[in-house]
């Protein structure tokens, strides 16, 4: 902050100055307090997953831990005190969904991976409720390559087809179908489908040709939404035996794309700027270009290259009412004119530079000439902490000050600029600072015996080498099963430090932490100079329209909440009677309604799958009422902004894992033991032998729709509107008052009601009301008896339906809801999302059994332990036996100190030979 500084040449000079002191304050403070008031009400939380392995294999378990914290200096969070963890499927299908506790901000749990699991692209995505209220950009939300063995002895390999007369450009995809020992699956009938996660675009059944190949031509339009088209292809072996396989369009643009980004915001006329470009490719990854800048008379002024991820920069001096551009040339000779921005005649540019020698940080200010001797305001915040807050009287073209950093801790700075209560520029600069936890074993040879005890002890500290308490996870996996590429994996540092403050995919973001040097500092600050950063919009905080949060924090214990209506004309129900019981949990609690007829169970610690009936009565004993159930929408499946680094055929990018998982598959299956391939063909017995239940009604045929949810993926919601409200497509849900009061429809956005369908019956919107009342509102079928939800908006699946589909189809497939009239509206079944059961790792000890040492011996994961508690003295200790297996081994630990201090720390060992 500024400090006044009046030498008392007289009382009227020092007056003077003391008015100006309190109005520069004033302005400070106009900026400063609503800033403040934000970081207030909206604390920001931030969640980092460590697992295991960074790719996985069918049948494995996923082992994690979570670490939730909160605000500028990364405490582990007390806000917020469950967390969910989501594995979601390249086709925006969810496979997995944990509630855990968080305790002290952190959480651990599994995921056990299906051995009948497709290969193919997944994400594993975690978040509070509390973090609902910043966005989905802001979620640990990141991509997860799993592998599988096939299941019917089949493979594929995908290639996307260029056409060279078009520089390039993909028109189709290449597939080739192999039987396990490489050779073509000839003449085989395939059902395939074009499609993204809300629309079905084109839909075929063809034949494979004499080499196994089928070839899939793409129309311009299908490529419109291709940041998540693919491809479902369903080839045919045998009869009742088919093989599924997933592949996405791994083209995020229909052509490679340049941006600008002159610092701080703007070119202004005079002033030499730094100006930032990132290149993308048509698979959304930065591409290598060079160009040259031009004025309007083609007058080359300016040569430039990209130097890392497509991104660069370059200095210009731009001329006020000239403009320019770029002649860039792409890797594929091709070339484009790219026009730079606007130049502004009047404006700001503002530079920021860290000094790590002195502890500053450098800012310049360039102005224009009209703007001289005018009050600018610099403010420097992180997540809503502000650290630096001045006004400054800009007397010069070029002002410069230096800003210290005793205090402050790694992370990105947000420096912005104002100018008459606006924000005019605005720079991100990251702090890297000497506060991580150093992390020392003890106890860790270069090399082992095989199947020994490894007992390793831990020195935590700070760098200073005070010791530290913290807590830590650590893996410990066989690299010549599990190679591990240090750049591509999430950690700690690119999770918190990065990723969960910018919008936007960032390219191999641990590139960044890894092997830091000055050149890799310069490729994060062009990072910075190109990517989203918007948590808030400063012109909304000054005008105090942010608002208040629309999602509570959720603590550890739950509450059920809502209303006790009359039956008749939905009036509140005053000293009613509610009661929540479940015979299941053994649960039974009374309390009354007040005034508003609203009614409240606190504290309740809900574990999965449990059940309530929840019932109401007038104070009178009457049960002519209805039950309102308060609840918070489910979050829906988030855009994945990670679609770049999509794969088109895993198994061939998992290679070493692949064949690793097949050799260790085959020694347990000599001996006896249970594999893979043992449970994968059971699974393809059981789907022989049993009989095949009716799951989908849609009249265009199973899953021919433009999205389907599965009933697992429906979450827990007090009604299934809220389960299904900003998950459906192209569907909302608009209140109309009718003869039986406010109803709540299913409508197209593209304008009118939709058809319901349950099962095989129709409901018309005009004349059921009744009843989609109580299947949207009042759980008139119970939420675990539906299977499957089929949405139908394209006009060449509603024709099927008639004139009644033609707004759109939602259909509702149950395991045999008989739909019967309902009489009592007093009480409601309610099955809220508990906490999930999770597993301990084990980690088996030798000389049990010969066949038991053979198994144990199969493990890509050696040791997990979540859970490592470092004591005062910066200590701890783990032991773990080792496989047999030579080779070399990578211990991966990462975890928190006590004052937020961030750590990670990769050892290896070899096991000898």
């Amino acid at each position: 902050m500024i400090k006044p500084y009046c030498r008392c040449f007289s009382l009227l000079v020092c007056l003077v100055y003391s008015c100006l002191y309190v109005e520069a304050q004033d302005n400070v403070e106009q900026i400063a307090k609503p800033l403040e008031t934000w970081a207030k009400d909206f604390p920001q939380e931030k969640v980092h997953v460590h697992t295991d392995k960074p790719y996985y294999m069918a049948g494995d378990t996923i082992w994690f831990k979570a670490y939730t914290v909160i605000g500028a200096h990364h405490q582990l969070s007390s806000l917020s005190g469950a967390l969910y963890v989501d594995l979601i499927s390249s086709t925006d299908s969810v496979v997995s969904s944990l509630k855990l506790p968080l305790m002290a901000g952190m959480a651990k749990g599994n995921i056990d991976l299906p051995v009948e699991l497709r290969s193919g692209n997944y994400r594993l995505r975690a978040y509070t409720q509390w973090m609902r209220n910043a966005g989905s950009d802001y979620f640990f939300d990141r991509p997860l390559y799993i592998g599988a063995l096939s299941q019917t002895g089949t493979q594929a390999a995908a290639k996307l087809t260029l056409d060279d007369q078009k520089k390039g450009k993909a028109v189709g995809m290449d597939i080739h179908f192999l039987d396990m020992k490489g050779a073509p699956l000839t003449d085989k009938p395939v059902d395939y489908t074009l499609r993204t996660n809300s629309e079905l675009l084109s839909h075929r059944k063809v034949k494979t040709d004499a080499q196994g190949m089928l070839h899939i031509a793409f129309d311009e339009k299908d490529l419109r939404d291709t940041t998540n088209a693919f491809i479902v292809s369903e080839i045919e072996l045998e009869k009742k035996l088919t093989a599924t396989h997933v592949f996405p369009i791994t083209v995020q643009y229909t052509a490679a794309n340049v941006q600008f980004f002159p610092e701080s915001g703007d070119l202004v006329g005079g002033m030499p700027s730094r100006v930032a470009f990132k290149a993308i490719g048509e698979n959304g990854l930065g591409i290598s270009i060079s160009g040259t800048i031009v004025d309007e008379q083609n007058q080359s002024l300016i040569t430039f290259n990209s130097v890392h991820a497509g991104m660069g920069s370059f200095m210009l001096t731009p001329e006020t009412g000239k403009k320019y551009q770029a002649k860039v040339t792409f890797p594929n000779g091709e070339t484009k004119n790219c026009p730079l921005p606007e130049v502004k005649s009047s404006g700001y540019i503002l530079s920021v530079y860290p000094q790590e020698a002195n502890d500053t940080i450098m800012v310049r200010i360039m102005s224009s000439a009209d703007r001289l001797k005018q009050p600018v305001q610099l403010v420097a915040q992180m997540d809503g902490e502000i650290f630096y807050a001045a006004e400054l009287n800009v007397v010069r073209p070029l002002t410069s000050l230096y800003v210290p950093l005793e205090q402050h801790q790694s992370g990105i700075v947000q420096f912005t600029l104002f100018h008459e209560g606006q924000a005019t520029n605005e720079r991100l600069t990251y702090i890297p600072r000497p506060d991580t936890l150093v992390v020392k074993l003890n106890g860790l040879a270069d090399a082992v015996k095989p199947r020994s005890e490894s007992v390793l002890d831990f020195l935590v500290t700070d760098v200073a080498g005070k010791p530290i308490v913290s807590n830590l996870s650590m893996a410990v996996i066989d690299e010549s099963q599990v190679p591990v590429k240090e750049e591509k994996r999430s950690t700690i540092l690119s999770q918190l430090l990065l990723q969960a403050n910018l919008k936007g995919y960032i390219e191999d973001p641990n590139y960044y932490f890894t092997n830091i040097s000055n050149e890799r500092l310069d490729h994060l600050d062009l990072l910075l100079m190109t990517q989203g950063y918007r948590r808030f919009v400063w012109k909304d905080l000054l005008q105090g329209k942010i608002g208040k949060p629309t999602y509570p924090a959720e603590k550890i214990t739950s509450s059920i909440s809502g209303k006790l209506l009359t039956l008749r004309n939905g009036k509140p129900v005053p000293n009613g009677k509610i009661t929540l019981f479940s015979t299941t949990a053994n649960i039974a609690l009374e309390t009354k309604t007040d005034t508003e007829g609203k009614f409240t169970f606190d504290s309740l610690f809900l574990t999965d799958n449990i059940k309530f009936t929840i019932q109401g009565r007038t104070e009178k004993g009457s049960d002519k009422v209805e039950i309102s159930l308060d609840g918070i929408p489910s979050l829906a499946v988030t855009p994945n902004k990670n679609t770049a680094d999509f794969s088109l055929n895993v198994n061939q990018q998992l290679n070493t894992y692949f064949e690793s998982t097949q050799k260790h598959d085959a020694e347990l299956s000599n001996l006896g033991l249970e594999s893979r391939m043992i449970k994968l063909n059971e699974v393809i017995v059981n789907a022989r032998v049993e009989k095949k239940l009716p799951i989908s009604h849609n009249l265009n045929g199973a899953g021919r729709a433009d999205q389907v949810i599965s009933g697992n993926e429906l979450g827990t919601c007090p009604t299934l509107r809220m389960c299904l409200e900003g998950r459906l497509h192209g569907v909302v849900f608009k209140v109309e008052q009718t003869d039986i009061g406010p109803v709540s429809f299913p409508n197209s956005t593209r304008g009118g009601k939709m058809l319901l369908v349950v099962d095989n019956k129709q409901y018309n919107t005009n004349s059921d009301a009744m009843d989609i009342l109580g299947i949207f509102e009042q759980n008139l079928i119970d939420p675990t008896q539906i299977l499957s939800i089929e949405v139908m908006r394209s006009p060449s699946l509603t024709n099927m339906y008639g004139q009644a589909g033609a707004n759109g189809v939602i259909l509702i497939n149950t395991k045999g809801w008989t739909p019967n009239e309902r009489t009592d509206y007093s009480a409601q079944l309610y099955a809220p999302k508990g906490f999930s059961v999770t597993r301990e790792f084990y980690s088996p000890k030798y000389r049990v059994s010969e066949r038991l040492d053979a198994l144990a011996d199969q493990r890509s994961t050696v040791y997990w332990n979540p859970a490592i508690s470092i004591d005062k003295t910066g200590k701890g200790q783990v032991r773990y036996f080792n496989t047999k297996n030579p080779g070399w081994y990578r211990i991966e630990i990462e975890g928190i100190g006590a004052n937020g201090q961030l750590g990670r720390k990769v050892f290896r060992y070899q096991i000898a030979k």
